[in-house]
């Protein structure tokens, strides 16, 4: 917590931490809770074949884009940007957060 806040100058809270055993169960836990079986899970190309694993393997569908598609209800966004190593700026993660909100201003 005081990494967070020392680095990114954000306070967290203790209770919003959740162990995990590794990023590919984090990724298949977080689909199958905050979507349904049929909806669809956007994911911005390229990123690492176990993205679209995830999503399958627990009964969702993959797009590559379409956030404005209303069977759309996740966005899995990789920053640093890999396998690419692009590293998003603020401006463009305010972006992307104001469209996956459907903001289009």
């Amino acid at each position: 917590m005081s990494w967070w806040k020392n680095r990114h100058g954000f306070a967290i809270e203790r209770d919003w931490l959740v162990f995990c055993t590794g990023v590919v169960p984090a990724i298949s836990s977080i689909v199958r809770k905050l979507t349904t079986v049929g909806e669809n899970v956007v994911v911005m190309t390229p990123v690492y074949n176990i993205f679209f694993n995830s999503i399958i393997n627990n009964g969702r569908k993959v797009l590559e884009s379409k956030l404005a598609d209303s069977q759309t209800t996740m966005l899995l966004l990789c920053n640093p940007r890999n396998p690419i190593g692009k590293i998003w700026d603020r401006d463009t993660l305010q972006r992307i957060g104001q469209m996956c909100a459907g903001i289009t201003a």
